[in-house]
């Protein structure tokens, strides 16, 4: 069977349809045979007739005039006389003749009709090969598409997904994609296939938004690709959405290939595709970086920082908010690593916090008008004592918090505002110790230009104003000081001198006072001649201010001790008391300017509250410092002053200390 099959298909087509043909009018003349007997020669043409129409209709025109040519003949034949090629009568002639008339005009309309209808089959059959090109084509770009997104991320796979369908739409044998190099414009091959996976060096050079066009890139590399060999290069560019190329899908041929509409339709389809996976892959690269250098900044930021998303209630009102996100810097101030509180809340981790009257209404002002807020709070119980400027940020219905630590700026703001009350308070004071002595001058002057004044009271009146003038002189030479010192004007007279006369010029300075109140002193100095270089004057008016703070603040018949002894070079005095004491926080402020204890303003009698600033100034200078302990209130006080550096000659290497009391 298969012998024979092959045997028909080598004969010529028009021995097929001729013998076709033949075929037809056999079976025409065996049908008439057949019913012969039944109808006779009266109805010669009756299956010659539908036999040419078969015959024009599915073998040509050609087939089917044989057909009417045998119909005419068989017709002849059957009339009278019967197998004779004479027709006798009239009207068996017309007969045959319109027989040939109409079965001829069947022939030519019948072929017309075959040959209208192989037309419309062949491009039927053009159009569902077309079609079932297409929905092939379709099927590949859809089972492409289906592979990049399966990629995802990586973009390797996804141009090599990419090359290789644009290979098979095109036939071509081997290829490339080229993209432009993230650090420049020039091109570099990132995938191949079939081929070497560099550029010529041609085409590297060439930079992509250098003004070069792909009709420019392909004639470089169609130039170096028949260098290398090849007869045929074709490419499409990978253009991002402004039109900017930001690479080349490239397939070579080792023979001459001119690409189809298809294959140019469907390559640049590809390279659409290819395209937008290379934009966004290099828009996750761009975003991934920034999100790096935001983490990276976030994290390595001083200032805590936080993301919350709110906590809502049935009713869509927030009732407290979920950490995010917190920089190490926030953890810090919460004390708790970054992953504990991670998913956490507020009211979780700091239980207090929502306490605060308000503030969770800001949180929620903040989320429902979506506008920026700032404030200052107080600190958590995790940093008492803290302030911290809050700023919070709508950021696509979380909030971003910034905490910025004004601990500092408000222990300034306060210290300001003591420092300008304390001034104030100074300046009352001054006018009044100022004022104070003015009204026995008048007096001492109206009665010593009295002419009824006697010489007791004229002598009495002159000591009377130059005492109060020497009162009205320390003040200012006071005053004078410590502007001096503030400006660095103040000079130091520094020379060798006994140390026990600088402790008596001090005790001078200060006994009218310890005598005043009948304090008990206790002095310890050096049982040697100890030799000191500094001023005198100015080391004596320190430990003499000293004293006379500690003979102001301590309750009559009080204690109070002065010793002085060396360690090295160094000269240590210590002045203590058993006065009214002070706070840690009187500690930390009493040696700053116009600085008064509040418990010690009512004992002060008289004086600006600059005496002890002027002290550690002085000692300063000499390139010591001065020390105060106490206990707290109502345990006294005690005062160190610490010279090193000043101790000139030891007279006896002995330095244990004697009491002399008085």
């Amino acid at each position: 069977m298969t012998d024979v099959t092959g045997w028909f298909r080598h004969v010529p087509r028009w021995a097929r349809t001729y013998g076709a043909a033949i075929g037809l009018i056999a079976a025409a003349v065996g049908a008439q045979i057949a019913v012969h007997d039944w109808i006779g020669n009266q109805i010669p043409f009756v299956f010659m007739t539908p036999s040419v129409l078969l015959a024009a209709v599915l073998l040509g025109r050609g087939p089917a005039l044989l057909v009417v040519a045998a119909g005419a003949m068989n017709a002849i034949l059957l009339y009278p006389p019967v197998g004779s090629w004479r027709v006798l009568a009239t009207g068996n002639v017309l007969a045959v003749a319109i027989y040939a008339i109409f079965a001829t005009a069947i022939a030519f309309y019948g072929g017309r009709l075959r040959f209208v209808t192989a037309q419309a089959d062949q491009k039927l059959q053009a159009t569902q090969a077309d079609l079932r090109q297409q929905v092939d084509d379709l099927r590949r770009l859809h089972t492409l598409g289906e592979t990049l997104v399966a990629a995802g991320a990586d973009l390797e796979a996804s141009m090599r997904a990419v090359l290789k369908q644009s290979l098979e739409f095109t036939a071509g044998e081997c290829g490339f994609v080229a993209i432009r190099r993230p650090d420049g414009e020039c091109l570099h091959a990132l995938v191949h296939e079939g081929g070497e996976n560099h550029l010529p060096p041609s085409l590297a050079a060439i930079a992509v938004d250098g003004g070069a066009d792909t009709a420019t890139i392909l004639a470089a590399l169609s130039s170096a690709c028949r260098q290398a060999g090849f007869a045929g290069v074709h490419g499409a560019p990978l253009l991002n959405a402004a039109g900017r190329t930001m690479g080349l899908i490239v397939v070579k041929y080792l023979q001459p290939h001119e690409l189809s509409q298809r294959e140019i339709r469907l390559i640049e389809t590809c390279a659409s595709m290819g395209a937008a996976m290379l934009e966004r892959s290099l828009a996750r690269d761009v975003v991934i970086d920034q999100e790096r250098r935001f983490t990276v900044a976030l994290d390595s930021a001083v200032v805590p920082f936080n993301i919350v998303n709110p906590v809502l209630d049935a009713d869509g009102r927030p009732v407290d908010m979920r950490f995010v996100y917190i920089n190490p810097a926030g953890a810090r101030l919460m004390n708790r690593p970054v992953a504990e509180l991670i998913g956490r809340t507020f009211g979780e981790v700091l239980p207090s916090f929502w306490e605060r009257p308000g503030l969770l209404e800001r949180y929620a002002t903040v989320l429902a008008t979506r506008e920026a807020m700032r404030f200052e709070i107080p600190s958590s119980a995790n940093n008492p004592g803290s302030w911290f400027n809050v700023i919070i940020s709508p950021v696509n219905g979380s909030l971003a918090i910034w905490f910025e630590d004004i601990t500092q700026r408000k222990r300034q703001e306060r210290e300001q505002a003591e420092a300008d009350l304390r001034k104030d308070e100074f300046l009352a004071t001054l006018a009044h110790e100022l004022r104070n002595p003015l009204a026995p001058i008048r007096q001492g002057v109206r009665i010593a230009r009295s002419a009824s004044a006697t010489e007791a009271q004229i002598r009495w009146s002159h000591e009377v104003i130059e005492r109060q003038v020497k009162h009205m002189a320390l003040l200012l030479d006071d005053l004078l000081d410590v502007s001096r010192i503030s400006r660095g004007t103040l000079l130091l007279r520094r020379s060798n001198v006994e140390l026990a006369g600088v402790m008596d010029a001090a005790l001078e300075v200060a006994r009218p006072h310890i005598e005043a109140s009948n304090h008990h002193l206790d002095v310890h100095m050096p049982p040697s001649k100890v030799i000191v270089d500094l001023d005198p004057l100015r080391i004596a008016q320190v430990v003499g201010n000293l004293l006379s703070n500690a003979a102001k603040y301590t309750d009559p018949s009080g204690n109070i001790t002065l010793a002085a002894g060396i360690r090295g070079d160094e000269l240590v005095v210590h002045v203590a008391d058993t006065g009214i004491g002070m706070t840690e926080e009187q500690m930390h402020q009493l040696f700053e300017m116009f600085a008064q204890a509040p418990a010690a303003i009512g004992r002060s009698q008289g004086g600006l509250g600059i005496g002890l600033a002027l002290a550690r100034n002085l000692v300063r200078l000499h390139g010591g410092d001065i020390e105060v302990h106490s206990a707290g209130i109502g345990h006294g006080s005690e005062f160190v002053v610490r010279l090193p550096g000043c101790v000139a000659d030891v007279h006896d290497a002995a330095a244990v200390g004697e009491t002399a009391s008085s």
